[in-house]
């Protein structure tokens, strides 16, 4: 890092007397439970991030860097459902569809796009409990297993009310998207 040190401590952040590789904007308040989901990438790929995690024989927060965007959740249930609608082939296909478009058959998941996704007004409590469920199995394991997958889609679809084959549809859409060549 001492070869950026003078980049470094041009900024305008910097005060007087602190070291050069001072983090800023990092305060207590973003440290809550989080979820997190890649800029740049073939899907937004969403995980729950904890406030605090076990590190060197302490408590540490967790601090993102500028290659994720991240909402504070009001609870880890939260956090949770809303990892897991993130990962579902129906927010993916609409977010794909307004994302703007990266190079490699990626897109830029930014804030205003993700933010841009709708949430039903009044969701049925039994599914948002299997969509937590299948979300922390999912970050327990280190991935969504197909059936996993399936379950989850099947789940999101019907949050929003939509059939099989409204699901199939945007599953096909997601796959053309994803595959740009392939779909020519």
């Amino acid at each position: 890092m001492s070869q950026h040190e003078r980049l470094l401590e041009n900024r305008v952040d910097l005060k007087p007397g602190q070291p050069y590789w001072s983090l800023f904007r990092a305060r207590p308040a973003k440290w809550a439970e989080r979820v997190a989901w890649r800029d740049i990438a073939p899907a937004p790929g969403a995980v729950v991030i904890p406030d605090c995690v076990p590190f060197l024989g302490r408590t540490s927060p967790i601090i993102s860097v500028n290659t994720v965007y991240q909402i504070a959740a009001a609870s880890g249930e939260d956090a949770h459902v809303l990892a897991a609608v993130l990962n579902s082939t129906v927010a993916r296909s609409y977010l794909k569809a307004i994302a703007e478009r990266a190079s490699g058959g990626y897109f830029r998941f930014l804030g205003w796009t993700v933010a841009l996704l709708p949430f039903p007004e009044r969701p049925d409590a039994a599914v948002l409990k299997r969509l937590e469920r299948l979300s922390r199995k999912a970050h327990s394991r280190g991935n969504l297993a197909p059936d996993d997958q399936r379950l989850l889609d099947e789940c999101v679809a019907q949050l929003y009310g939509l059939s099989k084959a409204e699901l199939r549809v945007l599953e096909s859409f997601d796959h053309k998207l994803s595959n740009p060549e392939k779909a020519k």
